[in-house]
């Protein structure tokens, strides 16, 4: 199959061809590139142009000739199985969510945080608060059961009556108003015109406040908090009791929109994350008078709900397959699994009796359950359980396994690598699926371009590159075993092929830094590869050779002994550095003599970092360094 891209996440251009139904390998450091092939395989061609290259002009195209249907095995997919420590050598392995479940949760969770929800959230809690301040004003308290309680206000509404009204002259408010004012009275006298009163009308006032109950003048008070809630009584004739029920009726309602408004929070309420907290039932069957609130606002609640209940259930349904499916591959493979991990030196099992529930997962189990469990799950292991799990769960599938191995001792670096490749191609029925590994880890590169050379591998592996990615721009190059070895050996391959002298000085003082940076040879060529910054002249590398008692002549021979390299004698002006000849190694080796502080620093530990890979890639052929080196090369070759 062939993959082709153009302006697709962070790759302009590239083509790269696969072998069906054999084991493929992509090298790159981070950044270079991996995930965008991985999701260019995966990606739903509707979906293409969300992907397009940040900045270009161009549209996204992915075409891929030979298409297969990819599963990927990545971070994500290892959130799939979630194991988690319930007991002394217990742990449960649940079941996660794949991408397409994912896809429904983030659905799920758009349309719970979108501003429509947010709005009907508002509405609530105003509601919620005028509702409040109306029950403080008219005193107003709830029964355990949630209904109203028959005291004060409620009750007299509740006992309606006609009350009978003998100085109709005056209007309520006026009455309200006298009732008030009785309460401020001091010896007789009038609290507002400060004159004093007789007995007669101080017994006519008290005749009047007392024509109304003291719950009627609390409502009258409270007219203000009714109108807030949009309730719209004339108090001027709460004597009557037509009036009273009609007061009653409306304040019985927005107590029954409260309770369907507080139903509806609690389902917006709903965990995502919680299985339990989801399967609760969210079907409202609201009031008509609560879809009216609504309406009035231009709401169509109803609809809102009955969509949240569709997405829900066909998140809770796709999930319940996919587990189904997921326990069924694992039931049916469990004594074969149980051997892979052992493969591993993993001490614990799975326990086919021990099913959590009919479609959640399993217990892993200690195999010493009668002696030490103390033994924890690491990070690594509980990654290797989930490889397992996810290749016997997409056993007919056709694979991306992206960095596998980037947390693990170099010994289960290669199992895992074997382990893949047994499970992939030396079954007869997974043979006919391809598979296709993307790392950023040269150990597990070592290993694979050694089964290379192994007659029982080398037929089901198929194409291996090293993929560069500098600026966007992508370059993809076949890695055959010969291009694995150590650094050492590269410099001094590299030594013999080069005729440039300026290179030869480079490669070579780089091999000497690394075996020793303190002998003779070192401090010639060091001498050599500094003289244009000094305009070092024959007779002044002579005069510091004398001073360590040696001749050029020696110097140049005892380099040849140790390295079957042969140095021309140096003349002024002689050491020159053709870019256009070198690589991109041997400049940042060159830059790094002359850039300062934490430039030299990255360029440093290019060279030592890799000397300590031990195994590793040609430098010389491939670019595998950071790219804030290669900025830094970049900049010193710009300046010079």
């Amino acid at each position: 199959m062939e993959i082709q891209i153009d302006n697709f996440m962070n790759i302009q251009k590239l083509n790269i061809e696969l072998d069906d139904s054999k084991l493929n390998f992509i090298y790159g450091i981070s950044g270079s590139g991996k995930s965008s092939i991985s999701k260019a395989l995966t990606v739903n061609s509707d979906e293409i142009q969300s992907y397009k290259t940040f900045g270009s002009d161009n549209d996204a195209i992915v075409n891929i000739i030979g298409k297969k249907d990819f599963k990927v095995f990545d971070d994500e997919a290892v959130k799939e199985y979630i194991i988690t420590k319930s007991g002394k050598g217990v742990y449960d392995v649940f079941f996660g969510e794949n991408d397409k479940l994912r896809k429904l949760k983030e659905g799920l969770q758009e349309f719970l945080t979108s501003s429509d929800v947010i709005d009907i959230r508002n509405v609530i809690q105003k509601h919620r608060e005028l509702l409040s301040n109306l029950n403080l004003e008219l005193g107003l308290s709830k029964t355990p059961s949630g209904s109203l309680s028959k005291k004060g206000v409620y009750k007299v509404l509740s006992d309606s009556q006609d009350y009978t009204i003998v100085h109709d002259e005056l209007s309520v408010k006026q009455k309200s108003w006298m009732k008030e004012g009785k309460d401020f009275l001091v010896d007789n006298e009038c609290p507002f015109c400060f004159q004093n009163m007789t007995q007669d009308i101080l017994n006519k006032i008290m005749e009047i406040i007392h024509e109304l109950p003291d719950e009627c003048q609390t409502i009258i008070k409270a007219n203000e908090k009714l109108k807030q809630l949009g309730i719209n009584i004339d108090l001027n004739n709460i004597y009557n009791k037509q009036v009273q029920d009609d007061l009653k009726k409306v304040i019985d309602k927005e107590y029954k929109i409260e309770k369907e408004l507080s139903a509806i929070e609690e389902v917006f309420n709903i965990s995502l994350n919680n299985d339990k907290s989801l399967e609760k039932k969210t079907k409202i069957k609201l009031s008509t008078e609560t879809i009216e609130f609504f309406r009035n606002m231009g709401v169509d609640i109803q609809s809102f709900l009955d969509r949240l209940e569709k997405e829900k259930e066909g998140y809770l349904t796709k999930k319940k397959e996919y587990n189904g499916v997921l326990r069924s591959k694992i039931k049916g493979n469990i004594n074969k699994i149980n051997e892979y991990i052992a493969e591993f030196g993993i001490k614990y099992r799975f326990n086919k009796d021990d099913v959590l529930s009919p479609s959640i997962g399993y217990n892993l189990v200690h195999v010493d359950a009668n002696g030490d469990t103390s033994e924890f799950l690491s990070t690594g292991e509980k990654s290797i359980i989930s490889l397992i799990l996810f290749l016997i769960a997409n056993k007919n599938e056709d694979l991306v396994i992206d960095d596998p191995v980037s947390s693990y001792d170099e010994y289960r670096r290669e199992k895992i690598l074997k382990f893949i490749i047994r499970y992939r191609h030396f079954n007869e029925s997974n043979n006919a699926h391809t598979t296709l590994i993307l790392s950023h880890d040269q150990i597990f590169l070592k290993f694979l371009t050694r089964l290379l050379k192994d007659d029982n591998y080398c037929n089901v592996i198929g194409k291996t590159y090293h993929l560069e990615n500098y600026n966007r721009n992508c370059l993809v190059s076949r890695v055959t075993p010969d291009d694995i070895d150590t650094l050492l050996k590269h410099i001094k391959n590299r030594c013999q092929e080069v005729e440039d002298y300026g290179l030869k000085i480079i490669n070579l003082r780089l091999l000497y830094e690394l075996k020793t940076s303190n002998g003779v040879e070192y401090s010639y060529l060091s001498a050599i590869l500094h003289s244009n910054k000094n305009a070092l002249s024959e007779e002044e590398l002579a005069s510091e050779l004398k001073q360590k008692n040696k001749t050029e002549d020696e110097i140049i021979n005892m380099i040849w002994e140790k390295t079957s390299v042969k140095l021309p004698k140096y003349r002024k002006g002689s050491f020159q550095i053709n870019k256009k000849n070198s690589s991109k190694f041997e400049l940042l080796c060159y830059a790094r003599e002359f850039v300062q502080g934490e430039d030299k620093k990255e360029l440093n530990n290019i060279v030592h970092f890799n000397y300590a890979l031990f195994h590793i890639l040609n430098p010389y052929k491939f670019n595998f360094q950071s790219e804030k080196s290669y900025e830094v090369l970049d900049k010193w070759l710009e300046e010079n």
